[in-house]
């Protein structure tokens, strides 16, 4: 699904040759649109489809001229629709992240840090416990385990800050402007000030936040209401005072489907 800010409508992209949900989906900086479901990865430019990848891929991650892909655990990289290299973990993928020069993946059991040069180099490795978020920027890496929200300097290779700010699991963490903000079933996004360790401001939702993206203007969060039928909402957050600005219901869709991306 999409949705359009701008009139509050949702409209649908639809694989009229699939018959795969998709089950994971990125937007690159140039506008395209990845899209991962059971056989095969398709590659969308304004809304058409431009290419197909006959591969298997649970998780996409881009940058700028390579895609990577794991299932299983299995990395495959990329360049254009070309397989250039590909690499077997001893645990089940969840995430890959690329920043810099380097390559976070996130398995079952650990974050793997490695280096990309001709063959990937790892240089670190970090055990957690049900982490089910990641983000990296200024070389930290924010990460959760056994639901706490803990630093880890990308240089110094050291785990610091111990951040306890939920009561569930978190589902997503994302660093803008000096700020941590940070996504739970909980039904919650919490904003911690880096600069202070202090938490700034609480939204609160009426059901578990699954996901959420940031511009100038919005925060826009996907939230699961349970019940009989659980419903996806995304609720609207004004960005210059965080004050409730609109909630849409979408349709009923199955939970591990649920993603928010700006494109």
């Amino acid at each position: 699904m999409t949705y359009n800010p701008e009139n509050s409508e949702f409209s649908e992209l639809i694989n009229s040759d699939s018959n795969f949900a998709i089950i994971n989906l990125v937007v690159t900086k140039n506008g395209y649109l990845y899209t991962a479901a059971e056989k095969d990865v398709k590659i969308y430019a304004s809304d058409k489809l431009i290419n197909i990848i006959p591969i298997q891929a649970k998780y996409l991650a881009c940058d700028s001229d390579r895609l990577y892909t794991g299932t299983g655990t299995d990395i495959q990289i990329y360049d254009g629709d070309i397989l250039t290299k590909t690499y077997n973990l001893t645990n089940t993928i969840y995430s890959i992240t690329p920043y810099r020069n380097l390559l976070i993946v996130l398995t079952s059991w650990y974050i793997y840090i490695y280096r990309m040069e001709e063959e990937l180099i790892e240089i670190s490795n970090i055990p957690v416990h049900r982490c089910d978020a990641i983000c990296v920027t200024n070389d930290k890496l924010y990460f959760n385990s056994a639901g706490r929200i803990f630093v880890y300097d990308l240089i110094n290779k050291t785990v610091g800050t111990n951040i306890d700010i939920h009561n569930d699991t978190v589902n997503q963490l994302l660093v803008h402007n000096d700020i941590l903000f940070s996504a739970s079933d909980d039904n919650t996004i919490k904003l911690y000030d880096l600069r202070t360790n202090q938490v700034i401001s609480t939204l609160k939702h009426l059901g578990e936040v699954k996901s959420f993206v940031i511009d100038n203007e919005f925060l826009y969060a996907l939230v699961l209401i349970r019940g009989q039928l659980s419903l996806p909402y995304i609720y609207t957050w004004r960005t210059v005072d965080m004050i409730h600005y609109q909630e849409i219901k979408g349709d009923s869709v199955p939970v591990p489907s649920m993603k928010i991306i700006l494109g």
